[in-house]
This record gives C-alpha cells, structure tokens and sequence, in this order.
C-alpha cells in the first residue's frame, strides 16, 4: 500500500476513535437546538472557518436561515438564536471575541473543541468535545502560539471528526425534513 493510503487508513482509524468518544445526549441536545433556533450563525478560524462556512451553506439548504460571522452584511444575534463556535483549542481570538458578543446578546453558544475547559469551553451553553487521541498541549499561551498551525495528526483529525459530525447532523436533519414533507 502506497504511503498515502497508509496516511489516509491511519486518519480514518484515528477518527474512528475519537467519533466513538462522542456524548450522544449532548449530539442530541445540539440537534434540538438547531431545529429550535431562529437564526444560526457559526464561527471558526481557518480551516476550521472553512469547515463552519460550509456547515452554513448546507443549512441554508435545508430551509435555516444562517450567518457565517465575518459576512458584510448580517444581523446581529439575539434571544432566540444560536451560535456554533469551532475551535480545537477553544483560546482562538476571533471566534472567543464572537461567542462573547453572542452570548452577551443572548444566543446560545455551542461550542465544538478539543478542550471545554478552554476560555471559548467556559463561555458556551454546550461543548461538544471532540477528545484528542494523544495528550493535548495544556498551556493556554502554547495554545495561543501555535493556533492556526498544523500542530499535530491530531488537528487533521479534529477536522475531520468535526466534518462528520456536522455531515450526520445535516443528514439526519434532513432526512426529517424529507419525512415531514412526504406526510
């Protein structure tokens, strides 16, 4: 086997495990919230802010009406809204700075990181931890230091167990939507 496809076994196997390691009362509480908020906006930075402007994309399709924060022209959040902040090590400016305005106008942060005990994991109303395979850095300035950086296998795999997370999510949301309509 070639060593790309040694490379892209070890991602799926590795992913494997940490989709494994998932609460599923907190997959299902997100789920809920999604199908119960007014607006939904996400944030992230990078490719995680790719990964999050494509999650947006998607539910716009299924009928949501949604922001990437960062677009020119949005409103801003409020009561009855929701914000899914995306952030490996949860200490990344640009998506803290958002959650902390949204959670100060009163939308629901959900958070999806490798750490809930980070500052982005103490603003939100529910984490999703996506756990490390390996031991994660713990010092909050290492952290800061090195976001955005391609620090280990493990921000890959942080990608990609975040990517199938979302992907299920819209599927199951629309696999709903498709049950209602044929009713």
């Amino acid at each position: 086997m070639s060593k790309i496809k040694n490379l892209i076994k070890k991602f799926l196997e590795s992913s494997n495990e940490m989709i494994s390691e998932l609460d599923g009362k907190v997959i299902e509480s997100f789920t809920e919230q999604l199908k119960g908020a007014k607006r939904i906006y996400t944030v992230g930075v990078g490719s995680l802010g790719l990964l999050a402007k494509g999650f947006t994309t998607k539910l716009t399709y299924l009928g949501y009406e949604t922001y990437f924060i960062g677009e020119t022209l949005m409103p801003s959040p409020s009561r009855d809204d929701l914000l899914i902040a995306i952030s490996e090590s949860g200490e990344a400016d640009y998506t803290v700075k958002a959650a902390r305005i949204a959670k100060n106008l009163g939308a629901t942060v959900v958070a999806i990181t490798s750490r809930p005990q980070s500052t982005l994991g103490k603003l939100a109303d529910l984490n999703i931890e996506i756990k490390w395979k390996e031991e994660a850095p713990k010092e909050e300035e290492e952290l800061k230091e090195r976001e955005g950086e391609l620090l280990t296998l493990n921000s890959s795999l942080f990608e990609i167990a975040t990517l199938a997370l979302l992907n299920a999510i819209m599927s199951e949301l629309a696999d709903e939507l498709s049950i209602k309509g044929n009713k």
